[in-house]
């Protein structure tokens, strides 16, 4: 039996030949698994929607189209993310008080729900979903995910023109898309 660590919890035992609940992958052997909260249940999922992501028109202001992601739920910020750059604390800000495509409750997405746009099959930098290519840099972007211990005036960006995740100071100035 498989033990647990910190930040995990055990799902269910699989039998071998049955489906996981939620289905999330056929089991192939008798097992248990421990799913790390950090992580969003969505992650799991094997085979995403087609189209995954669909275009929002505004419902406000003309021009400030969103993006939906099917697999997520999570609606995203199309339009002005590639010009303006914002240190950490800023970008938090810029989120919460941005009002866009007609709605007002707008965040920094989690390091979790950032990486889910990345696109490691893609052919050239920006390493992005289709859907997000021709408004995404190839430059890093602000996730809420702060760094915790000795150097708590950290966090994480995703770096696009790699399309890994890393850690940086806050001061620094990045770009920001925003999520809700």
């Amino acid at each position: 039996q498989q033990e647990c660590g910190a930040g995990q919890w055990v799902d269910q035992a699989c039998t071998a030949g049955s489906v996981a609940t939620p289905p999330v992958y056929a089991c192939t052997e008798a097992k248990q698994r421990c799913i790390d909260t950090a992580w969003p249940q969505w992650s799991l999922k094997v085979v995403p929607p087609s189209p995954r992501f669909v275009t929002m028109p505004s419902i406000g202001t003309p021009g400030e189209d969103m993006i939906v992601d099917k697999l997520t739920g999570l609606t995203w910020q199309l339009k002005g993310t590639t010009t303006a750059t914002h240190a950490y604390l800023d970008a938090l800000s810029h989120c919460t008080g941005l009002t866009y495509g007609g709605f007002g409750d707008w965040r920094v997405p989690s390091r979790a729900e950032l990486s889910t746009l990345v696109d490691r099959q893609a052919s050239a930098a920006p390493y992005v979903k289709t859907a997000f290519a021709g408004d995404t840099s190839s430059e890093r972007y602000w996730t809420a995910s702060p760094i915790s211990g000795p150097v708590s005036a950290s966090a994480r960006f995703v770096d696009f023109s790699s399309g890994d995740v890393f850690s940086s100071v806050q001061g620094f100035a990045y770009r920001v898309r925003c999520v809700r």
